[in-house]
């Protein structure tokens, strides 16, 4: 048996210290390499799907490798043109150059661009960036503003990725991400590429901050432990905090803050380096002027309930209601099961359920409720609505009042 001196187990868990922090460092590198960052993932899991083969080519323009199919050729001129647009915009901002061009990967559709082989994405995905290679991925969804707008915030990530892990020691650089605040990271993102706020963002806003609910920064640094329709709201307080940053500091503070990350990665010292105060000083100061704004705007102005009847309860989203040509019954959509199920109720809020009667998985595998998701027939008998099956879309009609379903 040998005999083990004092010395000899010091060192032993001296060593053992220095091989588990190596090994915690490299199991968070590898867990981000193989989950990049993602515009929007609430989605709901599933296998992936691969049935349709594509013949990449490349498109190039100064700044960017295009990389397409065919089917896409006539998007390239448009395309070309918001990613440079997105170029000159964001590396003006932070004032840095990018000597390399950017990989992009352009599909046609979402079933498309969720079977890539980059990386593992779902139904809410508008798209997302890898920071290994620098190259970002997105699908077509129709609009051209909403194209231009996660455009130019992928491309704001690798922005910010050329800035931190820029260098020989790129892949040592890449353990640090887990330190980097995805606030800051997605608001600066959102920051950059909205040239104005949405409707939407500031409800999301001005509710929270009236019903006295503000997520603290702090509480922000990973968006894992939030309810999925908190996830939105993450990424807008992050928006709200980086344009209080500009306002309220001066906007050179924004490049200033994200190359200070790269020095540090305490947190409280990089805002003390960049605007001379803590984070925690930072974010009451962002609460209050969030709090003053929108009891500022929501003064006089009543609760919804005030002006009408509460429908619906005990769901994260309910959306794009439809009434029946009768006007009798309300067609519409709520994820109170976990996921998008097709309802109807009567148009008091009472009796409803679900007309899909557990067909998600089986029958289809998401039922899309993006724009007019919902439309009934003339007779008011039948619903014809839009869905997918193994990474295919269909429009799909179910008989209300004789519960069967059919794909077109």
């Amino acid at each position: 048996m040998k005999n083990w001196t004092i010395q000899t187990i010091q060192k032993m868990r001296n060593n053992l210290k220095k091989k588990f922090l190596l090994f915690v460092c490299l199991s968070f590198c590898l867990l981000f390499l193989r989950n990049p960052l993602s515009y929007a993932d609430v989605s709901f899991g599933k296998n992936k799907v691969i049935v349709d083969q594509h013949t990449w080519h490349i498109a190039e323009t100064e700044h960017f490798q295009i990389y397409h199919y065919p089917e896409e050729r006539h998007l390239i001129p448009k395309v070309s043109k918001m990613l440079e647009k997105a170029y000159q915009k964001v590396t003006t901002d932070l004032n840095i150059s990018i000597e390399k061009k950017t990989p992009f990967f352009l599909y046609l559709t979402h079933n498309h661009f969720e079977q890539n082989n980059i990386a593992s994405t779902g139904e809410g995905v508008g798209g997302f960036s890898e920071p290994y290679k620098n190259r970002f991925v997105i699908p077509v969804t129709g609009s051209d503003k909403e194209l231009e707008h996660v455009i130019t915030h992928e491309f704001t990530h690798i922005a910010m990725f050329n800035i931190w892990y820029g260098g020989f020691w790129k892949s040592a650089s890449l353990m640090r991400f887990v330190f980097y605040p995805l606030w800051i990271i997605e608001g600066l993102s959102e920051y950059e590429s909205k040239e104005e706020w949405e409707t939407y963002d500031h409800m999301l806003l001005r509710d929270v901050a009236i019903s006295d609910m503000i997520i603290p920064l702090g509480k922000l640094h990973s968006f894992n432990h939030l309810k999925m329709h908190q996830i939105s709201l993450g990424y807008q307080e992050g928006h709200s905090a980086i344009s209080f940053l500009a306002e309220e500091y001066g906007e050179d503070k924004v490049p200033k803050l994200i190359k200070n990350l790269r020095e540090s990665l305490d947190i409280d010292r990089v805002f003390v380096r960049t605007i001379d105060t803590d984070l925690y000083s930072f974010d009451k100061k962002w609460q209050r002027y969030m709090k003053e704004k929108y009891q500022q705007e929501a003064e006089g102005k009543e609760e919804a309930e005030t002006y009408g009847k509460k429908l619906t309860e005990n769901a994260e989203f309910n959306s794009n209601p439809v009434f029946s040509p009768d006007g009798k019954r309300v067609a519409f959509v709520s994820t109170r099961n976990g996921y998008g199920d097709l309802f109807v109720m009567n148009v008091d809020g009472t009796s409803q359920e679900s007309i899909l009667k557990s067909r998600i998985g089986r029958s289809l595998d998401v039922v899309h409720y993006d724009g007019h998701a919902l439309s009934w027939s003339p007779d008011g008998e039948k619903i014809v609505f839009a869905g997918e099956k193994r990474g295919k879309n269909y429009l799909y009609i179910i008989n209300v009042r004789k519960n069967k379903l059919k794909k077109l």
